[in-house]
């Protein structure tokens, strides 16, 4: 009987624990989500409960930049160019408690001539106690010229 009452414990200690990760992956995958409609939308708006003050920002071979104002910049400057623009996560990859890869899309119409732009990346996403501290992007830089509608021509 003792053995009995014994697993019955252990196993509502081991649910008990899942329900909890699966309730902080939860509460992860909703930041992530808010995260990626502040890119979406560009309203900055809350932005300060979702990233830390010191945001780490890194993109390409540029940075590091540190605190929320860069990240604004940052998130402006690559929106500009496009009547609309549309940011989706398409996968996400957990390397440890506070770390993760996302591997993500972006498309939308350049402003310039309404054609249509499409450029994919990763992000590699530092976050500890409920907010993002940092995101370190990169993509193809060529791909991200030309989609914008420049071409590259070698020296002469």
């Amino acid at each position: 009987m003792r053995h009995g009452f014994a697993a019955i414990v252990i196993t509502a200690s081991l649910l008990a624990g899942c329900n909890l990760a699966t309730q902080s992956e939860n509460d992860f995958n909703a930041l992530l989500n808010a995260y990626g409609e502040v890119w979406n939308t560009g309203f900055f708006n809350g932005l300060d409960t979702l990233v830390a003050e010191n945001f780490d920002f890194r993109y390409n071979s540029s940075g590091p930049f540190t605190g929320i104002k860069p990240l604004i910049s940052g998130i402006e400057s690559t929106r500009d160019p496009f009547t609309d623009f549309s940011l989706i996560l398409k996968e996400k990859w957990e390397v440890c408690d506070t770390v993760c890869l996302i591997n993500w899309e972006i498309s939308g119409n350049r402003k310039t001539d309404n054609e249509p732009f499409y450029n994919k990346g990763f992000s590699v996403i530092f976050h500890s106690d409920g907010i993002i501290t940092g995101e370190w992007i990169s993509y193809s830089e060529i791909d991200w010229i030309t989609g914008l509608g420049y071409n590259i021509a070698p020296p002469k």
